[in-house]
């Protein structure tokens, strides 16, 4: 290959990993954060299953990935390592554009990291595999490069995991192994991977999966082996001849097209208004809970949130989209999936029903891969704290110590306990609820006096006109929120509610809402839009 062809194609990968890393960055960054508060880094369990030392370098750089240039960055390293190793095992056969090809896998890598619940121990599981071929591949003398070919063979699924397919893939394509070879290659390794399956207790769909957890939220769980595929396409088109720009044309095409169509806009929305909830920007969670362009459920549930630590709930709640009274909680079950898991305590603990929240934290830890989320574990520390049972407390607090991003507030979080400093804010009678049954349980906190009792008002009230039950709303109302706030003025919903009651000005509902209400029942509903009324008629599940 000539200086200038070679430069170009250097230029090439440049340009191409720096407008993945843009794309990673601007569009679809809080897909690779996210990754962070479902994994607990834990050095003493990996070795436990496959894909060890990809699980351990794994979950050791996810923690990184709280910072949102550092799970870019990181993804973008691990794909150039991959990048790089497959470019090698091409040059090994004689491709021509081997390293403009050699995108292709990288790119793949890259579209299904961008799925918050593929998690970066499996891009560093195919570069450890194609790394272990490019080994192989170098070794000169053919009885050594044999004994080594087979102890890598039987080493790769333990330490890399699914993608050691990759390994059996470039070693008999650096080979020069025929077709028919390289099948029963392949027949082979699948056996040995159903077989070490069966060594490590783990079924045979997720031995063909692991490290990726099956049963996520990922669609098609084997669109995992499209990097497989596409290593193969790449093997099987090396030898033809073509022009450097028509192959870069192809793999900037098909690249672009595929981290486009997997960019889902309302996950992405729903990944970042969690987020930035976890982290404290209430600011900015309310601006994009109140623009909200997907109507989608977890932003109307942070946007409610946000207002409440305004103590403006009631105020607010209509000026945004609500869907119904399921923005208020996230009620949730084995197939609500790793999200609204990890956000559906949130607001149950903002309220002070510490035993709901303890529930829903619990469902987001089991059911989150391995069953250490970070976020879980970091929540169900604060309602231990809160609830005032310091061992629990201390045990989270303990495993969150090892975690590099964790370790300060944690260790922070024990010098309080050991100090006597934190207190028990829970004073609720204990009283048993079914599950995501919330009225009861928010009336149960207030009766209690508890310290959250004013929020727990607000949301109680909120809940019962969102559900249209106004006889619910009316008995609230006089046991919880009059006795409190008798002759104060009275949010404009509460107004609302009370003048389609037919109650006047003895409960605080001014002579102008009054004729506004016959106003709207008179048939002149356009007007008022933004009104409790206009909820009260329009509003359907489904609508």
């Amino acid at each position: 290959m000539s200086a200038h062809a070679s430069l170009a194609n250097r230029l090439t990968v440049l340009v191409f990993f720096i407008l993945s890393g843009c794309f990673l960055f601007f569009f679809c960054p809080y897909g690779l954060v996210y990754k962070e508060q479902l994994i607990l880094f834990e050095s003493t369990r990996v070795f436990s299953k496959p894909a060890a030392i990809a699980e351990l370098v794994g979950t050791f750089l996810t923690q990184f990935y709280i910072f949102r240039w550092a799970a870019v960055l990181i993804t973008l390293l691990i794909a150039v390592l991959l990048w790089d190793g497959f470019r090698r095992v091409l040059n090994f056969i004689g491709a021509k554009h081997s390293a403009i090809l050699s995108l292709a896998p990288a790119a793949a890598e890259m579209v299904l990291c961008c799925q918050y619940e593929y998690p970066i121990s499996m891009t560093i599981g195919a570069a450890i595999s194609v790394w272990m071929a490019v080994g192989c591949l170098n070794i000169k003398k053919p009885m050594a490069g044999t004994i080594v070919s087979i102890i890598c063979a039987l080493a790769c699924y333990p330490a890399a995991g699914i993608h050691c397919l990759l390994f059996f893939i470039t070693l008999w394509a650096g080979k020069g192994a025929k077709a028919l070879q390289g099948l029963g290659i392949l027949a082979c390794a699948a056996a040995y991977i159903w077989a070490s399956g069966r060594l490590y207790l783990i079924d045979p769909a997720q031995a063909f999966a692991y490290p990726l957890i099956t049963g996520s939220a990922i669609g098609n769980v084997y669109t995992l082996f499209a990097t497989e595929v596409i290593a193969l396409a790449c093997i099987s088109v090396a030898g033809l001849r073509c022009p450097a720009w028509a192959a870069a044309s192809a793999v900037f095409v098909l690249a672009g097209t595929a981290l486009s169509l997997c960019r889902d806009g309302k996950t992405e929305y729903d990944l970042k208004i969690s987020t930035l909830a976890y982290f404290g920007h209430w600011d900015t969670v309310l601006q994009m809970g109140k623009e909200n362009p997907y109507n989608s459920q977890m932003g109307a549930y942070y946007y409610n949130m946000a207002l409440a630590k305004r103590g403006e709930l009631a105020q607010g709640l209509l000026e945004a989209y609500q869907p119904m009274c399921y923005g208020l909680f996230l009620p949730v079950d084995t197939k609500s999936g790793y999200p609204k898991y990890i956000a559906s305590a949130d607001a149950l603990l903002l309220c002070g029903d510490y035993s709901q929240a303890q529930h829903s934290a619990h469902i987001g830890m089991t059911f989150t891969p391995h069953c250490r989320s970070s976020r879980a574990a970091r929540k169900l520390a604060e309602i231990a704290i809160a609830d005032g049972d310091n061992a629990v407390a201390t045990k989270y607090l303990n495993m969150l110590s090892h975690s590099i991003m964790h370790r300060k507030w944690a260790l922070d979080a024990l010098d309080l306990i050991k100090d006597g400093t934190t207190y028990r804010e829970n004073n609720n009678r204990e009283i048993l609820v079914s599950a995501n049954d919330f009225g009861p349980a928010l009336r149960n906190i207030i009766e209690s006096g508890d310290s959250h009792s004013s929020t727990a008002v607000e949301y109680l009230l909120c809940l019962d006109l969102l559900k249209k039950n106004s006889k619910d709303f009316l008995s609230d109302y006089h046991s919880y929120f009059l006795p409190f706030n008798a002759g104060k003025p009275l949010p404009e919903l509460y107004m609302e509610a009370l003048a389609m009651l037919g109650l006047g000005e003895e409960y605080g509902v001014s002579e102008e809402m009054t004729a506004a209400c016959r106003d709207f029942l008179s048939g002149n509903h356009g007007k008022y839009k933004d009104t409790y009324w206009y909820y009260l008629l329009y509003a359907q599940p489904g609508n």
